[in-house]
């Protein structure tokens, strides 16, 4: 149905604009004065948010949305 294909496209827009977001980041990245280690680790940054389910479940899931937020 047509609801179906623009629903699809939708999908494919946002994963095309996050795949950009991502190539932006890096290219701009490779003009700042920063070893290249410093941008992987604040990518990765967000995941220390899973460490909070080493409490329980509810401070994990909190740890994991704050630090998710765009």
């Amino acid at each position: 149905s047509v609801s179906n294909v623009k629903s699809q496209f939708m999908k494919n827009l946002l994963r095309l604009e996050e795949v950009m977001m991502f190539c932006l980041a890096l290219y701009l990245n490779s003009y700042l004065p920063f070893a290249g280690w410093v941008f992987w680790a604040l990518f990765l940054l967000p995941d220390l948010g899973m460490l909070g389910y080493l409490v329980n479940t509810w401070v994990g899931a909190v740890t994991y949305n704050l630090f998710h937020h765009k």
